[in-house]
């Protein structure tokens, strides 16, 4: 029940709505035995709001962020099958996404203690551009006998767009669009991030040898990029200007304190199948660089006089460890699985915060995500 004592926490000012849909296509082209073009546009949207209540208290507010999101792109994919035991894949995969991430659109409303809502503000006024992925890539396979070789690259372009955010005091209650044109509408000047490309090039290689009998053993390397959050470090830092600014830290410094990801991932395994029954033994090793990490920065409070807790991409990370997996088929009735993961992932050195200030104590201590030993 809604209490006018504990507002924000109300259910009914904590939950997400969306409609989704999305269209996809596929068109194949056989230019000869075994040889394909195949071209997959595709389209999706996403309309939704988030409610979320804030603040504490008879004080508590609620803010509701318009999430809509639409992504145009398509794969054109070369496919070929050769006699020789080649494989050949070639493609090139594009998308534009346009945010929210980050926010673009946050409104804050007051609640009466009969729970009724009253516009309050706008918390972000945003114009955001579109983000761009090229990516083309390459993949060959070769059967030598018993062993298969793989191996590729893929180029990854990930293009960050032009962030513009704006003040907010004044402006009435509407739609996005309505606020953006609203005529006393002016942009921070301290809030303002600039486009850039994000390239990396991402190999890949893998080899398989059968030794009959059930036996089979391979080993992969692969090097992964995960795209950077700047919806948090948007947010933070349109909640927290003064305190940031004091610090002598803008939004473009905020922004890029964060890093597409880079891991280079190694693995090995053995396996045994043969009569129902399956065993997989392996080991496996990453390092990560750019590892985006949350941390409270002693150097930058808050209003409240508490520190600030912000992302920053510069920490690298060391990750090993070994996995058991094992299944039993018993018939067309009974199946069994089971597996079991030990891990270390820990930090190479301590995290430097953006204050310049003392550095967090990070060397050593294991991720928080990252389970020291799993069961299933």
């Amino acid at each position: 029940t809604f209490n006018p004592a504990n507002k924000a926490n109300y259910y009914k000012f904590n939950r997400v709505s969306s409609e989704d849909y999305a269209v996809f296509a596929s068109v194949d082209y056989r230019l000869a035995e075994g040889q394909h073009i195949v071209f997959k546009p595709y389209y999706w949207n996403n309309d939704g709001e988030q409610w979320s209540g804030v603040g504490s208290g008879a004080n508590g507010q609620l803010q509701i962020w318009r999430q809509q999101n639409d992504n145009l792109g398509g794969v054109l994919e070369y496919d070929g099958h050769f006699a020789t035991g080649t494989d050949v894949v070639a493609g090139y995969w594009w998308q534009s996404p346009a945010p929210p991430p980050p926010p673009t659109d946050q409104r804050r409303f007051s609640i009466s203690s009969t729970g009724a809502l009253t516009f309050a503000n706008w918390n972000t006024i945003a114009k955001i551009d579109n983000f761009v992925v090229n990516s083309p890539y390459l993949q060959l396979t070769q059967e030598l006998g018993t062993v298969s070789v793989t191996g590729g690259v893929r180029y990854m372009s990930l293009g960050a767009p032009d962030m513009h955010y704006y003040r907010t005091t004044g402006v009435p209650d509407g739609t996005l669009d309505q606020a953006l044109s609203y005529p006393g509408l002016s942009e921070y000047s301290d809030a303002f991030v600039t486009a850039r490309d994000y390239n990396e090039f991402l190999p890949n290689f893998g080899i398989t040898n059968d030794f009959g009998g059930g036996w089979s053993a391979n080993f992969s390397y692969g090097r992964n990029f995960g795209r950077p959050d700047w919806g948090p470090q948007a947010s933070n830092y349109i909640s927290n200007r003064t305190a940031f600014q004091n610090a002598n830290i803008d939004l473009q410094d905020l922004v890029d304190n964060v890093r597409p990801e880079i891991a280079d991932q190694f693995s090995a395994q053995l396996r045994y199948n043969n009569h129902g029954l399956t065993i997989v033994p392996g080991v496996f090793y990453a390092l990560h660089d750019h590892k985006q990490v949350k941390i409270n920065d002693p150097s930058i409070l808050d209003s409240n006089n508490r520190p600030i807790a912000y992302y920053v991409g510069t920490g690298s990370t060391t990750e090993y460890g070994a996995e058991l997996q094992a299944s039993y088929n018993f018939g067309d009735q009974l199946f069994a699985f089971a597996s079991a993961t030990v891990s270390s992932e820990t930090f190479d050195g301590d995290t430097q915060t953006l204050s310049g200030g003392s550095p967090i104590k990070t060397k050593g201590n294991q991720l928080p995500n990252t389970p020291r030993a799993m069961f299933k």
